[in-house]
């Protein structure tokens, strides 16, 4: 959390070189002979200032430069059982390498995969700048309206040095053609319990039956 002082040290560099002599070939060209030449120089030294305390998002996890958030839906209105794609894509220079996003928060109602990812990081003398993109496929298994809560993605500006919080828009995706999800209302019918599943979640409704239990020692 305090400043310190960052010293690199020595760099050397040999480079071949061409010198001229008094010596001509037989067209009367001045011949050259290659020496190495050793250039040495020291690094300057650097500076490295502490992130503020002061306005410290809760949420902030490292991330420092200058970024923008995009979020998306493929499509917000479908039928149960077809799939609509979650984007999410984060944008900006800086530390973007070392930068993770929070998993959003998916509804209940929906099967969640695993988040196709990828990257267009490039690094020059201007520094760290790129993209990483994460798409999640959704499939809603029950009928209604539901809400992808909003995203929140904060970070310290070193040019303005103070912290920044992204916050993208509530989604809200309407499925048609399938039965209400069970308990929805806080109500589980009888014929219902097996079908509570709590999609993305290790959580299923307590079994009633006590299953192919057998006693102890048979095989």
């Amino acid at each position: 959390q305090r400043s310190c002082s960052i010293r690199p040290g020595l760099v050397e560099v040999k480079l071949p070189t061409a010198i001229p002599t008094n010596r001509r070939d037989i067209f009367g060209r001045r011949m050259t002979q290659t020496v190495n030449q050793t250039s040495t120089d020291n690094f300057p030294g650097i500076m490295v200032k502490p992130l503020p305390n002061k306005g410290r998002p809760s949420n902030f996890d490292g991330a420092v430069g200058d970024y923008q958030l995009d979020v998306s839906l493929s499509r917000e209105e479908l039928t149960a059982n077809e799939s609509v794609t979650l984007k999410i894509k984060l944008t900006g220079k800086g530390n973007i390498k070392l930068v993770d996003l929070d998993k959003p928060e998916i509804p209940a109602a929906f099967e969640a995969y695993d988040p196709k990812y990828s990257e267009n990081i490039a690094v020059n003398g201007s520094g760290m700048r790129g993209s990483k993109t994460y798409e999640y496929l959704l499939i809603p298994r029950y009928g209604g309206t539901y809400k992808i809560p909003e995203i929140r993605f904060s970070y310290f500006d070193p040019g303005k040095e103070r912290y920044e919080t992204l916050v993208s828009r509530e989604r809200e995706i309407k499925v048609t053609g399938g039965k209400p999800m069970p308990g929805a209302n806080g109500v589980v019918a009888s014929g219902e319990k097996e079908d509570v599943n709590f999609i993305g979640k290790d959580i299923l409704f307590i079994k009633t039956k006590s299953g192919n239990l057998k006693k102890k020692g048979e095989s």
